[in-house]
């Protein structure tokens, strides 16, 4: 199967903005419905915040939530699926090691790298991660260490079934979730470095793209500069190969 360049569909890609836009829409009503707390974070803040839209080689979307506004939010999905918007975490899945949730249009398919070497088809949608308490960087850290070498530890062990990958790593995160701390951290693997004060994150606030409004951290360039460096106002170039991608109406 060949690879093509994505972005250079500027037709595809409109389709896929519509879609995950539409997905977050639902999930925002959701949370504002409910009171759940969320922040749009990553990508699209970098985008409404430099360009006042979505960077245009993003195909998804991802949004942090505190671990307990995270509960509620599972807990509300499964008791009302909704006929198009899938969702999956990582406590009902069989191959995560790290807390997670996804919500994906089953009118949607792609096929990327990650797709083609396990032999699966994915969704457009959106990413959830939740974030946790922690007491201190130094400790946040250690954590963080820990769980990602138990992490490559495991996936070498046999007599640990993927559910109980989860489940240690989901205590861990939970440790402090009724104490009073002064940082969130998220432990997803491939951003285990991001650590945030509370003040850097909360009170959240709003940011406004095509009419609609969406929350945001309390510091928007201290969490930009955190994750993409000083120089998070120049825009980079960026290739998104993939092998195939269908977006019905």
């Amino acid at each position: 199967m060949t690879k093509f360049n994505l972005i250079e569909n500027k037709e595809i890609m409109k389709k896929i903005h519509s879609r995950v836009f539409k997905i977050l829409d639902y999930f925002v009503e959701i949370c504002e419905k409910n009171n759940f707390v969320y922040f749009l974070s990553y990508g699209l803040p970098l985008g409404i915040f430099r360009e006042n839209k979505i960077i245009d080689w993003d195909i998804d979307i991802d949004v942090d939530m505190p671990i307990d506004e995270f509960d509620k939010l599972i807990i509300y999905l499964e008791k009302n699926p909704h006929p198009e918007y899938v969702f999956t975490y990582s406590g009902n899945t069989t191959n995560e090691t790290f807390v997670w949730g996804f919500i994906g249009s089953n009118k949607t398919e792609i096929i990327t790298e990650g797709n083609m070497q396990n032999n699966t088809k994915g969704k457009i949608g959106m990413d959830i991660f939740p974030i946790a308490k922690v007491k201190n960087i130094k400790e946040s850290l250690a954590m963080q260490r820990f769980l990602l070498s138990s992490t490559a530890k495991w996936l070498d062990l046999e007599d640990f079934t993927n559910l109980e990958k989860w489940n240690v790593r989901e205590k861990i995160m939970r440790m402090y979730e009724n104490t009073d701390t002064n940082y969130y951290a998220s432990f997803e693997p491939s951003i285990n470095k991001y650590i945030f004060d509370k003040n850097t994150i909360f009170p959240l606030k709003k940011i406004e793209l095509n009419g609609k409004y969406y929350n945001v951290v309390n510091n928007l360039p201290k969490y930009l500069e955190l994750i993409y460096g000083s120089d998070y106002m120049v825009p980079k170039k960026y290739d998104k190969w993939i092998y195939s991608i269908k977006v019905d109406d």
